[in-house]
C-alpha cells in the first residue's frame, strides 16, 4: 500500500528533478573513438538526430557514463545500454523544452530567486519548526544564511524554483483542487487507505538443532506450556527456556507484524485467531517449537476521509501539473524532427 500517509507523491519538485536529470547535449557533431567505445560498436555512429542536429555515440556514451561506473556500463546487455541511452535523449529533448518555456517568459533562474523562495518557505514554518531546521543545519556545520547562500548558487536549485513558477505561471487556473474532487478519489480508491490487522507477539523458542532429539525438544515445550497452563508468568519463562537470543532478553517480546508472511506460517495463523492475553498452544516448525502470546492486536480499518484530505489534495494537484507539463511536452517535440537511430 502506498505510503499515504506521509503524502508520497508525483510533485513539481520530482517532475523537475527528472528535468534535471541529465545535462543538456552538445550540439557540436563528434566522430565516434574507435578505441575507448569499442564494447559499444553496436551502436551506429550517430545515435539521433534533433531538428538536424546529431548526437554521436561517443557523446552519449559519453553521458551516460556521467551516471554509471564504467565497469558497469561493460556489463550491460546492448538492450540495457540503448534503453538508458534512449531515456538520456528524451531526458534532454525534455528540458531543452523547458528552457526554451522559461525564456518565453522571462523567467531566469537566479540566485536571488532561490533565496526568495527560501526565505518565503521559512516564514510559513512555525516556530518550533524553524528551530528544529537550525538545529539540524548546526549539526552539519551551516549557519541558516550559509545554507542559503549555497544553495542559492546550485544552478538545479534555481533550475527548480524558475520551473515551479512557470508552472504557477502557466497553470494556476487550471489547479485548484475542489472538495468533492478529492472526496471521489477517496471513495473510487478505499484500497489505497486500508490498514491491515497486526498483532504484538511475544514468543519462546525450543530450536530442533539435532534431529535425533526430537523428543526432548518436545518435552521441554510440554513442560513449558503446562507451566504457562498453570499462570506461570511468560515473560520468566521465555527468559529461562527460549533459544531466540532476540526476543529472549525482552522477556519474549518479538514485536508486531502484519499477515504478510513474515512470521512462519504456523506461528502466522495462530497469532491472528488467538485474542490479547491469549497464548497458544505448541507450534510445530521446521526451525523450532514455538509457543507464542499476543499482548495486543488491532483490528481491519482504514485512514479517516478527514484525515487524508489535505494529503490527496497535494497528490491531486501534483498529478494535475505531471499531466498539465507532460502535454506541454508532447505538444512541442510534435513540432520537431526527432530521428533515434536504432
Amino acid at each position: 500500500m502506498p505510503d499515504l500517509r506521509r503524502g508520497k507523491s508525483y510533485t513539481a519538485a520530482a517532475i523537475t528533478a527528472f528535468l534535471l536529470s541529465i545535462q543538456a547535449l552538445p550540439s557540436q557533431d563528434y566522430s565516434p573513438d574507435s578505441t575507448g567505445n569499442r564494447q559499444f560498436m553496436f551502436l551506429p555512429p550517430v545515435v539521433a538526430e534533433i531538428d538536424g542536429r546529431k548526437i554521436t555515440s561517443e557523446v552519449a556514451i559519453k553521458t551516460l557514463r556521467q551516471k554509471l561506473p564504467v565497469e558497469r556500463m561493460a556489463e550491460m546487455p546492448a538492450s540495457k545500454v540503448k534503453t538508458l541511452i534512449r531515456e538520456d535523449i528524451n531526458d534532454s529533448i525534455d528540458r531543452s523544452i523547458i528552457e526554451q518555456k522559461l525564456k518565453a517568459t522571462n523567467i531566469r533562474p537566479s540566485p536571488e530567486m532561490v533565496l526568495a523562495e527560501f526565505r518565503r518557505l521559512f516564514s510559513s514554518l512555525t516556530p518550533d519548526k524553524q528551530a528544529f531546521l537550525i538545529s539540524e543545519l548546526a549539526g552539519k556545520n551551516l549557519t541558516l544564511e550559509q545554507y542559503q547562500s549555497k544553495a542559492s548558487k546550485d544552478p538545479q536549485q534555481q533550475f527548480k524554483i524558475a520551473f515551479n513558477k512557470w508552472i504557477e505561471m502557466s497553470f494556476a487556473d487550471k489547479l485548484e483542487i475542489q472538495d468533492a474532487e478529492i472526496e471521489t478519489y477517496y471513495r473510487k480508491n478505499q484500497g489505497l487507505f486500508a490498514v491491515p490487522a497486526t498483532v504484538t507477539i511475544s514468543q519462546i523458542l525450543i530450536k530442533k538443532s539435532d534431529p535425533k532429539e526430537t523428543a526432548k525438544y518436545m518435552d521441554k515445550a510440554e513442560t513449558v506450556l503446562s507451566r504457562l497452563r498453570q499462570g506461570e508468568d511468560f515473560g520468566r519463562l521465555a527468559e529461562q527456556f527460549s533459544d531466540c537470543t532476540v526476543s529472549k532478553n525482552r522477556k519474549g517480546v518479538l514485536g508486531t507484524f502484519r499477515a504478510d508472511g513474515e512470521l512462519p506460517s504456523g506461528v502466522e495463523s495462530a497469532a491472528f485467531a488467538l485474542q490479547a492475553g491469549e497464548f497458544s498452544g505448541i507450534i510445530d516448525d521446521r526451525i523450532g517449537l514455538f509457543i507464542i502470546k499476543v499482548n495486543a492486536r488491532t483490528e481491519p480499518c482504514y485512514l479517516p476521509y478527514e484525515s487524508m484530505k489535505e494529503v490527496l489534495r497535494v497528490r491531486l494537484r501534483d498529478d494535475k501539473i505531471r499531466a498539465l507539463v507532460e502535454e506541454v511536452l508532447q505538444q512541442e517535440r510534435a513540432k520537431m524532427q526527432i530521428t533515434i537511430n536504432f
